[in-house]
């Protein structure tokens, strides 16, 4: 389930990171500035609500997340070549 989700985040980010191209030239930025604070948001949130060991929901909300930041790193190389 863990490799599930890391890799449904990649996915879903990359999908994402490409969708504003095809309706705004410029928004990019933006949205992986959406995106980051999204993230920022959900860290936030586990270290309040949970204390101890983590569910399953919200380790596969780990591992989307990370998959996702791994996406928009893998992005921004791909842009920077």
């Amino acid at each position: 389930m863990s490799l599930l989700s890391l890799l449904i985040g990649f996915y879903l980010a990359q999908n994402v990171a490409v969708l504003p191209l095809v309706h705004f030239r410029d928004s990019r930025p933006l949205v992986v500035l959406a995106v980051v604070l999204l993230f920022e948001l959900a860290v936030r949130l586990r270290t309040r609500l949970v204390s101890g060991r983590a569910s399953l929901g919200w380790v596969m909300a780990d591992n989307f997340r990370i998959g996702a930041t791994y996406s928009m790193v893998f992005e921004a190389f791909k842009l920077g070549t």
